[in-house]
């Protein structure tokens, strides 16, 4: 999105490089922690660094970058449901879990209940010059083809059912591009509200 001069902001910060504490950071988990292993153990963010990269040169040249040869495909989401109740969990339930709902509704207020909470939320780079024209995106048994248009940025959220994740991208030549993902629990040992995010370029 654009904005005019006059109410474009003067500089974007990343904050929470590496405050694994809180959960969002974007660096790769390194050396000690204080404390939170519980919820960052396998949990990578590897493609929020990646992602950074991309907006950030949008940000400093003023316009869209031009994709380069490589599809590139960057996904996140929770590993259980917001509503999931953990089974042995000696902390309990996290105060205000109730809020990624009202968080949720206020930045998608088009997607609201259960399915603006639990999503599996994908950016993928697709070069002008690839023919790709969807993406199929299959968890827990469900399958979601969504469109994808050359040469830009696409953004695809799909709510999300335990079990399995993987997605598939037919390739130009009538191969196909197979991603991966770790499993949504639906009745998990301890409650985590950290993300899962996975990078992938072919």
């Amino acid at each position: 999105m654009s904005l005019p001069a006059d109410r474009a902001p003067e500089i974007i910060q990343v904050i929470s490089w590496n405050d694994y504490g809180e959960s969002h950071h974007i660096a790769p988990v390194l050396g000690a922690e204080p404390g939170s292993q519980a919820w960052t153990a396998n949990l990578s963010h590897e493609a929020f660094r990646l992602m950074v990269r991309y907006f950030a040169n949008r940000w400093r040249s003023d316009s869209v970058p031009e994709v380069d040869s490589r599809l590139i495909v960057w996904a996140w989401y929770r590993t259980h449901p917001a509503s999931a109740n953990a089974s042995n969990d000696p902390v309990g339930r996290p105060a205000h879990a109730e809020w990624v709902s009202l968080l949720y509704n206020l930045i998608y207020p088009m997607l609201k209940g259960p399915q603006a909470v639990d999503q599996i939320n994908l950016l993928i780079l697709v070069p002008a010059s690839m023919t790709c024209s969807s993406v199929t995106v299959k968890n827990g048994g469900r399958v979601n083809v969504k469109p994808l248009y050359p040469g830009r940025a696409n953004s695809i959220m799909v709510p999300f059912i335990p079990g399995s994740v993987s997605f598939e991208i037919p390739k130009p030549d009538g191969k196909i591009w197979v991603g991966q993902g770790v499993p949504i629990n639906e009745r998990p040992n301890l409650y985590n509200f950290n993300m899962w995010g996975g990078s992938w370029g072919y």
